[in-house]
C-alpha cells in the first residue's frame, strides 16, 4: 500500500534503512521481493480495472 500511495519504487521496500526500520519493529517479519510486491501490486490494479469497468457497464 505503502508503495502505490507515495508513488515508491518497488526497490524501496528492500533499502538498507528501510529494512533495519522494519526489523526494528518486528525482527520476524519477513519482507517480499520485488518481484513479489510487483505482481501483487499487477494484480489488485487488474481487480480494481475490472471492477470500475463493470460499474460503468451497469450503470
Amino acid at each position: 500500500d505503502w508503495l502505490v500511495t507515495d508513488s515508491q519504487p518497488f526497490n524501496s521496500a528492500n533499502v538498507e534503512g528501510f529494512l533495519r526500520m522494519i526489523n526494528k519493529l518486528d525482527p520476524a517479519f519477513k519482507l517480499p521481493c520485488y518481484v513479489t510486491i510487483k505482481k501483487d501490486i499487477s494484480y489488485r490494479y487488474q481487480a480494481a480495472f475490472q471492477a470500475i469497468k463493470e460499474m460503468i457497464i451497469h450503470t
